[in-house]
């Protein structure tokens, strides 16, 4: 019997030798990935502070109506435009969003805000087929 086992010994002698290889291959190369991560943690952690204190960008908001009138118009138009123009784009890629099979995109469906944070987890109801 243990010379029955003796080549499944050696066999898994090796694999957890190439597994260690890969290990350190792969932290290795993982490296290069270090910095984008760490920015998108504080991106995402600067995004969760904000929701938190909303009382923050409303003031800075107020801030600059008050200041300087003419900029929060300009500001606010573009944002509103950048929102609109979103909305146009997920409805257009929404028909490529379901089950994620070949040639689908996924889960695009998600992409309504940062990991979730935006949104509510209701359905929205359909759009009014006229527009």
């Amino acid at each position: 019997m243990n010379r029955a086992s003796q080549p499944l010994q050696q066999r898994q002698q090796l694999l957890l030798v190439r597994s260690a290889e890969l290990r350190r291959s792969f932290a290795r190369e993982a490296q290069v990935l270090q910095p984008p991560l760490a920015l998108a943690d504080q991106v995402l952690s600067a995004w969760q502070w904000l929701r938190a204190h909303p009382q923050v960008p409303l003031a800075a908001a107020a801030v600059l109506v008050v200041l300087r009138p003419r900029r929060a118009w300009r500001l606010g138009w573009r944002l509103w435009s950048g929102w609109q123009m979103w909305q146009r784009v997920r409805q257009r890629l929404q028909p490529f969003a379901g089950g994620g099979g070949p040639g689908g995109l996924g889960g695009l469906s998600g992409l309504s805000g940062l990991g979730g944070l935006g949104t509510s987890g209701r359905q929205r109801p359909p759009k009014n087929p006229r527009r």
